[in-house]
């Protein structure tokens, strides 16, 4: 759900600014890699436009008074974001190798054991949000804009290239990034003995 917002926010800043160049920003490790490596280009993060995580902390904290949002997934630098950027959402944010270490120290129902319930709110169109490219292929960004104004990348290694593209094309409007390799799917939290390919 939290994507969806995301993504309604980054349509809305193309649309409004129809020649503005904007380059993505709900990658937590990213956006501080911008602060310190490439200030200049600060003033291009489309913070307008919430990260998934941020957006969904505002839902909970909106519409389950009382409660307190927690983030669950790859990545370590959400941590960051969280306390330094957000705390006043008061995030608990933990990795899927935490949440595992949790289960193991306390007596928890096995899986099969659990009832088979949805969601409150999800939505299935921003699945593919962990992968590289995944905000432009589900937000339809590619509707909005030409290919040669797209540029997707994941890799810290392959970021730097990019940016210094984008400060020498003006053409290029729009820059989708995850900082790692293939996307979220790849984070520092993960637990899983798959490839990259086969978690896509």
């Amino acid at each position: 759900m939290g994507a969806k917002k995301t993504n309604e926010a980054v349509v809305n800043l193309l649309i409004n600014n129809p020649t503005g160049r904007f380059i993505t920003s709900p990658c937590a490790s990213f956006v501080r890699y911008i602060r310190t490596k490439h200030p200049d280009l600060i003033p291009y993060l489309a913070f307008k436009a919430d990260s998934p995580m941020i957006a969904t902390a505002k839902i909970v904290t909106e519409k389950y008074l009382g409660y307190q949002p927690v983030f669950i997934g790859p990545c370590i630098v959400k941590k960051l974001e969280a306390s330094e950027d957000y705390p006043e959402l008061n995030i608990i944010v933990i990795t899927y190798k935490e949440l595992d270490e949790l289960f193991s120290q306390f007596a928890t129902p096995q899986i099969n054991e659990l009832s088979n319930d949805k969601f409150d709110l999800s939505e299935p169109s921003t699945r593919i949000y962990p992968f590289d490219g995944g905000l432009t292929f589900t937000s339809g960004t590619q509707t909005l804009l030409k290919d040669k104004e797209i540029r997707i990348v994941s890799n810290w290694k392959n970021i730097d290239i990019v940016l210094e593209e984008f400060k020498d094309n003006q053409s290029i409007r729009f820059i989708d990034v995850l900082f790692c390799d293939g996307g979220c799917i790849n984070g520092p939290g993960i637990i899983s003995p798959l490839s990259t390919e086969e978690r896509k």
